[in-house]
């Protein structure tokens, strides 16, 4: 029985201040919002309640966009099923005086991580500065090869491709495969698909997506449905995945898709 994920993604939202034409998650195409903090603390602690986390990533978007961050890093921390917490943050937002101190306070468990956008440097510096004289430590991300480079794993206007073989064989390349991700009501391997559910249509069931907070108000032991979940992702491909392209190009991180 799986009793443990080694890294789960929690999106606080879908806010953000930058617009990445290659964004994994597709974040730029998806209706700009900030999640009701008592659903993400209900389902996230349904998820752990019988099913340890290694290390849980807090994402928007950006997550400082969130106006109750603090809120929920707080209820992170004090989860006894969940080891470590990271802050995945673009480093162009000024966090909070409530989060500033709720970082203070929890430094030993939370990790605040900056990521290496080259577009937007002399605001990350302005944060970061600001970050220092505040007492707060932040780690600096150059993704995830450590060589200032993004994986391009397609756009929006990426064609499906329906042939079921070829997508099995997008998802056995996929550097994300293994990405679990928790945003609002769904959970999946992907958050690209999460959206794509979205922006493209489909239904979660098709795409082995778990809608959580169905399962939370069916009193449904998650650890049971994490099990299922497993087996029918490694004989079912979701058809989403057909939207992605095979992720072996390096390309510039973060371009900008223009505002005009």
């Amino acid at each position: 029985m799986k009793d443990s994920i080694r890294f789960l993604v929690l999106w606080v939202g879908t806010k953000c201040t930058l617009r990445c034409k290659n964004c994994c998650n597709l974040i730029p195409y998806a209706k700009p919002i900030s999640y009701n903090v008592q659903n993400i603390m209900d389902n996230l602690a349904y998820v752990t309640k019988d099913v340890a986390v290694e290390l849980l990533q807090i994402q928007g978007g950006e997550p400082f966009t969130h106006s109750q961050l603090d809120e929920i890093i707080v209820s992170c921390a004090l989860n006894q099923n969940i080891k470590k917490v990271e802050i995945a943050s673009n480093g162009t937002v000024f966090p909070n005086d409530r989060t500033l101190k709720i970082l203070k306070e929890y430094e030993d468990k939370v990790v605040l991580r900056l990521s290496k956008y080259t577009c937007v440097e002399s605001r990350q510096r302005d944060v970061d500065m600001y970050l220092q004289k505040q007492g707060v430590k932040a780690v600096h991300y150059d993704f995830m090869f450590g060589n200032g480079l993004w994986f391009d794993s397609g756009d929006i206007s990426q064609n499906y491709n329906g042939n079921q073989m070829e997508v099995k064989e997008i998802y056995r390349k996929c550097a994300n495969r293994s990405c679990w991700v928790l945003a609002n009501d769904y959970m999946a391997v992907c958050g690209k698909v999460i959206n794509l559910l979205e922006i493209k249509g489909g239904k979660p069931d098709e795409n082995n997506i778990i809608n959580v907070s169905a399962c939370r108000e069916s009193n449904l032991s998650f650890r049971e449905v994490l099990q299922r979940f497993d087996r029918k992702y490694i004989e079912e491909v979701p058809a989403l995945c057909g939207y992605c392209k095979i992720q072996n190009e390096y390309i510039e991180p973060a371009i900008q898709i223009s505002h005009s």
